[in-house]
């Protein structure tokens, strides 16, 4: 099962695509992309990620970095060994 991570600010709705790329639905603009600085595929604990803001996603920094944090957590969710 896939998760999505939706929101509203002020009535715009934004969203998660996957776990890489924070989009405004209306406008489909990028305002934030996650990336791996440091892929370590093999060892899910010790991989660095970048969080790098567009200019449209500055106004909200703190609720893209927050978001960030959640959407991370879940990718992670897919590494963890029962």
């Amino acid at each position: 099962m896939r998760t999505v991570t939706r929101f509203a600010v002020d009535g715009v709705k934004y969203h998660w695509r996957g776990h890489d790329e924070l989009v405004a639905d209306d406008s489909k603009v990028v305002l934030a992309s996650i990336s791996r600085a440091w892929p370590a595929a093999q060892d899910a604990e010790h991989q660095v990620d970048r969080l790098v803001i567009t200019a449209d996603g500055r106004d909200m920094m703190d609720i893209v970095a927050v978001t960030a944090l959640i959407v991370h957590k879940r990718g992670e969710e897919h590494y963890i060994k029962v």
